[in-house]
């Protein structure tokens, strides 16, 4: 069945423009469905009052992308038909696969979140009860905006201009808590769930793999501060040197500064790792960084050694080690630069030339 039969059967309506094809028929209108089912999707999520809210926001969302997809099949890839022969639609994971094929690797994270959400909608009675409303947000919210830049990209459609939706993280209690991320009791008992999960692990990974750090669900930042009465923290949190044990690995940034403020939080630093890891540029050393990562760098000249002096005073920014072991009056020292030193220099030239 040929989809010029179908527009017939069908009784769609025509451009009033008679050059107009027929595939910008079906085009114009599987858009104009899509734009319903999103701003459908978008409206219902952020009603006060909703029962199965995510359901049907998913449902609606996935409908929108199905019809977008074909739309996008229709106009850019006109050789591939949406109908077979016996008149059943192109089903969903071929559309995404064939627009990811042409598209290219730039397409990857829309593919993960799209996935990740038809996933749930095909095993959606499964999860009925399971209080996973903070991974399908968190899941929901960028992908809207994927189904956005989509439409801008290749449809010329703003969908920002046409309706001023968006998803209000708004309520009574608060929508996302870190304990529905960090606790496995929502997760017991129920094969799907964990499924779910497991999938949107291996997404973030494929897409971590491929050079994509997120996108895939939203980002959270947070504040950690230590809590000695149990009852008052937010999270509760036990910490292992063991990796493999390790629910999370938390990696920490290695700039620091120093300072003689007593209420700073204190750490205990031995003399190999201060000069190993943080002073470790030698006099050479900061200068070859410097005439490679500073425009017009020339070493010598007041202009240089004032800079230089203003480095050496700062305690975040030079350091002196002793060759001895045993630090006498007349001992060797050898001078040494941390990263921060280099910085400074930059800002320097920058502000004195």
């Amino acid at each position: 069945m040929e989809i010029e039969d179908v527009v017939a059967k069908r009784g769609l309506p025509s451009w009033e423009d008679a050059d107009t094809g027929i595939n910008d028929v079906i085009i114009k209108h599987l858009l104009e469905n899509s734009k319903s089912a999103i701003f459908g999707a978008v409206e219902l999520h952020n009603k006060p009052v909703f029962p199965c809210r995510y359901e049907i926001a998913i449902i609606l969302t996935i409908n929108a992308w199905e019809l977008a997809m074909k739309a996008y099949i229709l106009k850019y890839l006109p050789e591939h038909k949406l109908l077979d022969e016996d008149g059943k639609s192109r089903p969903f994971d071929k559309c995404i696969s064939l627009i990811e094929r042409q598209i290219g690797k730039d397409f990857l994270p829309v593919k993960e979140s799209v996935e990740n959400l038809y996933k749930y909608r095909c095993d959606i009675i499964h999860y009925y009860g399971t209080g996973i409303e903070a991974i399908l947000y968190s899941l929901l919210r960028p992908n809207i905006l994927f189904f956005s830049d989509f439409f801008k990209k290749f449809f010329d459609i703003d969908l920002a201009e046409e309706a001023n939706l968006i998803i209000l993280p708004i309520g009574f209690k608060r929508i996302i808590s870190p304990l529905d991320f960090l606790s496995e009791k929502s997760v017991d008992g129920n094969e799907f769930v964990k499924a779910l999960i497991d999938n949107i692990k291996k997404s973030a990974q494929n897409l971590i793999d491929n050079g994509f750090e997120d996108g895939l669900v939203c980002n959270y930042s947070m504040y950690i501060e230590k809590e000695h009465k149990i009852a008052h923290a937010d999270i509760i949190v036990g910490v292992t040197q063991d990796n493999e044990k390790a629910a999370f690995n938390v990696g920490f940034n290695k700039k620091m500064r120093l300072t003689n403020d007593a209420s700073a939080q204190a750490i205990r630093l031995d003399e190999e790792s201060v000069f190993r890891d943080y002073f470790n540029m030698t006099y050479t050393f900061f200068l070859d960084r410097a005439k490679k990562e500073i425009e017009g760098f020339k070493m010598g000249g007041k202009k240089f050694n004032d800079i230089l002096n203003k480095i050496k005073k700062d305690e975040n920014c030079f350091r002196k080690r002793c060759l001895d072991i045993n630090p006498r009056p007349k001992s060797i020292y050898k001078p040494y630069y941390s990263e921060l030193a280099l910085d400074r220099l930059k800002e320097e030239y920058k502000t004195t030339t």
